[in-house]
């Protein structure tokens, strides 16, 4: 469970996104603003190809086992896990359905590749430690709307994944200004939330 204190979310806003701060309040609602579909109804309108759910499972299963020969954050533990998204992030990025799935996985690359070099040891733990939690909350979406097939909601992980992301970002300094405007690219969500929570 990640949790985020109300008034934190003014300190940080993540580059080359289209979704504002606010955006990111309000999707807390995960399905609030789209209907919620199952992963089986969805699939079955072959919006992505079995080639490339394959190489989806494949680099999320070669990613979260990976994970377990790095014991602490490093630079070569991002790399690792940015270089194993990249082709999650892509294949989402072209499904409408996916579109804030796949910004808060791109993302989380985007804070990964910007590690600030002055990261202190306590910082390092508590990062790995989101981190890893974000990485097996990805596998897990993967395997209920790709494998199993039995997400009842293909969007229930959207919210929760760009709170993660944020806390992740916030904990490592990552502050940029974002050149789109709210909700460029991005599901029109309603509703809001002081904290920021991912179960």
């Amino acid at each position: 469970r990640i949790h985020c204190e109300a008034g934190d979310e003014d300190l940080f806003v993540i580059a080359d996104s289209g979704h504002s701060d606010a955006d990111i309040d309000s999707m807390h609602n995960i399905t609030a603003g789209r209907d919620a579909i199952s992963a089986e109804a969805f699939l079955e309108e072959g919006y992505l190809d079995e080639s490339t759910i394959e190489r989806i499972v494949d680099d999320i299963n070669d990613l979260t086992e990976g994970l377990y020969f790095y014991t602490d954050f490093t630079q070569d533990y991002a790399d690792f896990i940015t270089r194993h998204l990249e082709d999650l992030a892509r294949a989402l990025e072209n499904t409408l359905e996916f579109d804030d799935l796949a910004w808060a996985v791109r993302q989380f690359i985007h804070v990964l590749e910007n590690v600030p070099d002055d990261l202190d040891p306590e910082q390092a733990v508590a990062v790995k430690q989101l981190a890893d939690q974000v990485v097996e909350d990805l596998a897990g979406w993967v395997n209920h709307v790709l494998v199993e097939r039995d997400a009842q909601d293909i969007h229930y992980l959207d919210a929760a994944l760009m709170a993660a992301v944020k806390q992740i970002a916030m904990l490592l300094g990552v502050q940029q200004e974002s050149p789109g405007a709210p909700g460029e690219g991005g599901s029109d969500h309603m509703g809001s939330d002081d904290d920021f929570l991912m179960f």
